[in-house]
């Protein structure tokens, strides 16, 4: 696919560190892989969408320093051009087509979505080390081409620093929404979810998975520290009416952290995963900040 482009505009600690606001504006432009039984790609969707983000959260009630309960709202406007399922062209299996419960759009289509929001922020952050506490929850309403519907979603985050510069990190992520576009769904794998897995490797509009790592300091330089980590993945995506184990997969692995001190949150993160659930796959993923970052405004 032709590269596609990001901007943004936030402040993560607004109203001394107890509030958020925010915005984003993607091109997106991605092809989404769909696999058989067997777990081999047999057909695809190329996407292109422009999206709008902006999210808006204001301290609810006492808090102190360290953090405490926000409330506000978040909106996504999406300009998505028409997209349609291609079959492999070297595939010799028997899948010949999208799945039945899924659609594409034959003509330019349109998204919006605004959802009322409730969060707690009781993070604090030493470097490559996290502790505290943080989740979102939030429950709103669509509209689109496909028609009227509704969506929600929660999010918990959970770090422990430990004697000796180990840090423990965790994070439930479980969303579901009425939508059954291609692009509207939740997808399982990849780089942000059940690592050692393709991207895609099964959908829903349902979906619910957790991550764990324990990290561990390994080299403190004046220019770079290094930390490692160990972790394991586990989660399923499913459709309306199909259940959890559909979709289950885990993984585990271990992975490499570097950071640069005198850039602000700059992190290389290198990890490498192995599934251990039906699908019997491996792979490396490489990307910026810690695996899972909750000061990214992501929606």
């Amino acid at each position: 696919m032709a590269p596609g482009a990001f901007f943004f505009f936030k402040s993560p600690r607004a109203w001394r560190g107890r509030g958020l606001w925010g915005g984003e504006l993607w091109l997106d432009r991605r092809q989404r892989d769909f696999f058989d039984s067997d777990g081999k790609v047999y057909g695809y969707v190329k996407s292109e969408s422009w999206t709008g983000k902006f999210q808006w959260l204001y301290p609810v009630g006492s808090v102190d320093e360290s953090g405490g309960w926000q409330a506000g709202f978040q909106a996504q406007l999406l300009q998505e051009n028409p997209s349609s399922f291609v079959l492999k062209p070297d595939y010799s299996g028997t899948s010949n087509k999208l799945p039945a419960n899924l659609q594409t759009n034959e003509k330019p289509g349109y998204g919006v979505m605004a959802a009322p929001m409730v969060a707690y922020d009781d993070l604090s952050v030493d470097g490559l080390n996290y502790s505290g506490q943080k989740s979102k929850f939030s429950v709103g309403a669509t509209s689109s081409h496909a028609g009227a519907g509704r969506f929600a979603e929660a999010e918990f985050y959970s770090f422990s620093h430990l004697p000796g510069d180990i840090n423990l990190a965790g994070r439930v992520f479980a969303a579901s929404t009425s939508e059954e576009t291609v692009g509207a769904i939740y997808y399982l794998g990849g780089f942000d979810s059940i690592r050692g897995l393709p991207d895609g490797i099964h959908y829903g509009n349902n979906i619910l998975y957790g991550n764990f790592e324990a990290r561990f300091m390994t080299a403190k330089w004046p220019y770079a520290h290094l930390q490692s980590a160990l972790f394991v993945d586990s989660g399923s995506a499913w459709m309306r009416g199909g259940k959890f184990s559909d979709g289950r997969e885990t993984s585990f692995g271990g992975g490499i952290r570097i950071a640069i001190p005198q850039i602000y949150r700059f992190v290389i993160r290198i990890d490498y995963g192995m599934s251990l659930g039906s699908t019997k796959s491996r792979g490396l993923s490489i990307g910026l900040n810690q695996f899972f970052q909750p000061y990214k405004l992501v929606f």
